[in-house]
């Protein structure tokens, strides 16, 4: 499990281990130090790094004895601003996280899951990548980009066993943001909770026929749209 350490691996990532899993839990950096499990392997690694991707698959696999699943958690959303203000550090930031990452995660994961007879992989990206938002052309970018990207996979794993989806939340209702919004917030926003059984559905054998799947959780939010009311105050 990737980005175990964010706001939503920290409710994901107990309910695979609540669930029988042996989590190889990778974050680059870990705030807090994770609780001690023989079920559990914390690590660190930037996985807009190729080799950092491969050498955290390979440390679960020597942990494990094999790779059976990829939750990826990974996520960033940088500065909104039209394209023409948009720097080259933050769209290259986002590339790189959103859609990078993703890529040297499903790479480095591919042999293990050939050789183990079949995988699960599950990625997450975000309603954009069905509907891009007005003023978010980096992060709508890099969202089309990672659905394609599990697209192709998928047609190229499916013979081998291995499905690839893709989660597409709206707004997600982590702890942080309950602290900065209020409970009031919580029933428009997608629960981690919500998204930590579908990921683990998925992952299970009666997830074992949906692949390439785009699966979009847009709670209550007001979503798809081009353009969101508020984001743009010419464009109301």
């Amino acid at each position: 499990m990737t980005g175990a350490s964010g706001g939503l691996g920290r409710v994901v990532l107990p309910m695979f281990l609540e669930a029988g899993y042996g989590v190889a839990a990778v974050a680059l950096d870990w705030e807090e130090r994770p609780v001690l499990s023989p079920a559990l392997l914390p690590m660190k690694a930037d996985l807009t790094k190729p080799a950092e991707a491969r050498a955290a698959v390979a440390k679960t696999v020597e942990r494990f004895g094999r790779l059976d699943c990829v939750v990826h958690l990974v996520g960033y959303f940088g500065p909104e601003s039209p394209i023409e203000e948009i720097s080259d550090e933050t769209f290259t930031r986002t590339i790189e996280v959103n859609l990078r990452a993703a890529f040297h995660m499903i790479r480095a994961a591919v042999g293990p899951m050939r050789a183990a007879g079949g995988g699960r992989m599950v990625l997450v990206g975000s309603t954009v990548a069905e509907q891009p938002v007005v003023t978010w052309g980096a992060f709508s970018a890099a969202m089309g980009g990672l659905k394609a990207l599990v697209q192709v996979a998928s047609a190229e794993l499916r013979k081998d066993g291995i499905t690839v989806n893709l989660v597409n939340p709206s707004s997600i209702y982590t702890p942080a943001v309950g602290e900065a919004l209020g409970a009031a917030e919580a029933g428009r926003w997608v629960k981690p909770e919500a998204m930590g059984a579908l990921m683990l559905w998925l992952c299970s054998e009666a997830g074992a026929d949906v692949s390439g799947a785009s699966i979009a959780m847009p709670g209550r939010m007001e979503h798809p749209a081009y353009v969101w009311p508020g984001v743009v105050p010419e464009l109301k």
